[in-house]
């Protein structure tokens, strides 16, 4: 028996070129199973378990053994399960394998749907409270926190595990019911084995509702985590931009496209958040700036116009994310025809030359853009840049070319620039002002907001509860925001598939997909709470006033930390996974 390598988005499979990172080893395990809590398990033990958990590689899985699951979903929606294997003796060879689900003349076929063993990683553990706040972020003391290893990588390469004595091992899935029109059950077997021996046999149910989720493509919510493509060339050993980039970058971007993804980060400078050797490697820029002899400037959108296309027809659409006109440094970087050599000029945004060389590209950037037919997408991002300069920056581009679109992420909310901003991200432990967001919206503008280092909980940290990547979309349904922001989505500091820590931020900070384009249970969970921000957004255009009062209801609880002060760090969060629950049991009525 052979594990099944379910995948459902084309073109998921790795291409040859990736298959340095198709199988691997995990760390040793330093961490040793504690023989009395082990001492009342017998021989092999199977029950599906719950997708908020990360079971622990040698601890026994707190859990009502359950051989009977119910998925209940929209038409068009994704639903996931995990199931938890553990055992007292070693067991070598253990695989699973997942039949197709039959409903009555339909078939939700398993090569549709998507399958792994959850595999461990080494991070941090979860840091300590001090003065009733945990600290944000790692840069003073890095190593002062000690580590574990933590289920949360999806590995759908991975055919069979070694289980030692007293183990355990999750197996996630991830199975999109049918669009079509069935409503009704399917029903179908997770077959576990080691060998030749069957092992434990589990029953799946996967319950099709009236109600239809539209395709990713046509939800509202704007996702936008930031994609460094540059650190998948890096560990790949492919040329930026060559054949071989676009074969190991398309199946990550097809992945976000598959969770909602709407915006392309488009870096328009050479690195953007500064030069950065020793991380993950720099931005590269996909406009070339050219000085020519006589001093005058041209701009090379050839990579530019290619990669645009590439991620397009990878499905993102939404927006063209082009960062920034105000870097970090402020550093320009250009291509000197004098001296066939790359040089900086360091341009400030109140300096008159800042002015000049930006007014040039601006003017050719957007006739550029018209011509392609990407004015209306593309967007001037910014991230976390002073207001002064801001102010500045934004009245160079709107003196150039007064239609161009703005995008700013930030940490406080700065009204004054907030009518020329289309899309504006706010740092979550913050607010817009009251109303705000409906006003933005009905000017056709988007209001978002980011998690980044400086709320522990919740996040999408490595260590983080799975619910608390489902609690973001919830979030922001109560707050009236249009979606979510995150830095980053692979932005990859040696092997996170082995350890997943970087001394300046938590594990998981810059990354939610691994190497080998293999999902985590944070991503997961993430689609499920989109999906539900989006199922809550069609329920109500046609629910009554009851369903409408009992939504509101169930949502009540994520209302009342918006009145908390410090809401982000706070401990105590065991209301949020029976909400969902309550919720999701509500979005399933007719």
């Amino acid at each position: 028996m052979t594990t099944l390598v379910l995948l459902s988005v084309a073109g998921m499979f790795l291409a040859r070129s990736q298959d340095k990172y198709r199988n691997y080893d995990e760390l040793v395990f330093w961490e040793r199973p504690d023989v009395v809590e082990w001492a009342s398990v017998r021989g092999f033990n199977a029950s599906w378990g719950s997708v908020d958990s990360r079971y622990a590689r040698h601890g026994v899985p707190a859990l009502k053994k359950s051989r009977d699951l119910l998925l209940e979903g929209w038409r068009g929606e994704k639903v996931f399960a995990q199931a938890v294997v553990w055992t007292k003796e070693a067991a070598p060879d253990v695989r699973f394998e997942l039949s197709d689900l039959a409903g009555k003349g339909c078939v939700l076929r398993a090569s549709d749907c998507e399958a792994g063993f959850v595999r461990y990683t080494k991070t941090e553990k979860l840091p300590v409270i001090t003065d009733g706040c945990y600290h944000g972020y790692m840069n003073e003391a890095p190593w002062q926190y000690d580590s574990t290893m933590v289920a949360d990588c999806i590995d759908p390469f991975m055919a069979a595990d070694d289980m030692p004595a007293m183990s355990a091992r999750g197996i996630w899935l991830s199975i999109p019911i049918p669009a079509n029109d069935y409503v009704g059950d399917y029903k179908g077997l997770l077959r576990i084995s080691a060998g030749e021996k069957e092992l434990a046999v589990l029953r799946l149910t996967v319950r099709s509702g009236r109600r239809v989720l539209p395709p990713p493509a046509e939800w509202h919510y704007h996702l936008d985590l930031w994609q460094n493509v540059f650190s998948i060339a890096r560990d790949y050993g492919v040329k930026p931009f060559s054949d071989d980039f676009y074969t190991v970058v398309r199946p990550y971007l097809q992945r976000l496209a598959s969770a909602g993804q709407k915006a392309i980060t488009a870096p328009i400078l050479h690195a953007p958040w500064g030069e950065n050797p020793g991380s993950a490697g720099n931005f590269l820029s996909l406009i070339t700036w050219v000085k020519r002899l006589d001093g005058s400037w041209e701009f090379d959108y050839t990579v530019f116009d290619r990669y645009i296309r590439f991620a397009m027809d990878c499905g993102i659409t939404g927006q063209i994310s082009c960062y920034t006109l105000a870097p970090w440094s402020y550093s320009y970087r250009y291509f000197d025809v004098a001296s066939a050599s790359f040089k900086n000029i360091i341009l400030r945004p109140e300096n008159k030359d800042c002015e000049q060389v930006l007014s040039l590209f601006i003017k050719d950037f957007a006739a550029h853009l018209r011509r392609n037919g990407w004015f209306g997408k593309a967007a001037i991002a910014f991230d976390e840049r002073p207001l002064e300069d801001m102010k500045n920056i934004i009245r160079i581009i709107h003196d150039a070319e007064p239609e161009f679109k703005i995008s700013q992420a930030g940490f406080e909310y700065m009204p004054e620039i907030d009518a020329s901003v289309y899309d504006y991200s706010l740092a979550s432990y913050k607010d817009f002002p009251e109303g705000r967001t409906d006003a933005r919206r009905s000017e056709g503008k988007k209001s978002t907001y980011y998690i980044c280092c400086p709320e522990i909980r919740p996040n999408r940290y490595v260590f983080s509860e799975p619910w608390e990547s489902a609690y973001i979309a919830y979030n922001m349904a109560v707050r009236g925001a249009d979606g979510f922001l995150c830095w980053a989505v692979f932005h990859w500091m040696g092997n996170p598939l082995l350890d997943a820590r970087w001394s300046n931020y938590w594990s998981g900070e810059l990354f939610m997909l691994y190497p080998g384009n293999r999902s985590s249970v944070r991503f997961e969970r993430l689609v499920d709470g989109i999906q539900d921000y989006e199922k809550m957004r069609i329920f109500r255009q046609t629910a009554t006033p009851e369903q409408i009062r009992r939504l509101d209801a169930a949502l009540d609880p994520f209302r009342a930390t918006l009145k908390v002060k410090d809401r982000y760090n706070i401990e105590n969060r065991s209301y949020v996974p029976v909400s969902i629950a309550e919720v999701k049991k509500i979005l399933l009525e007719k």
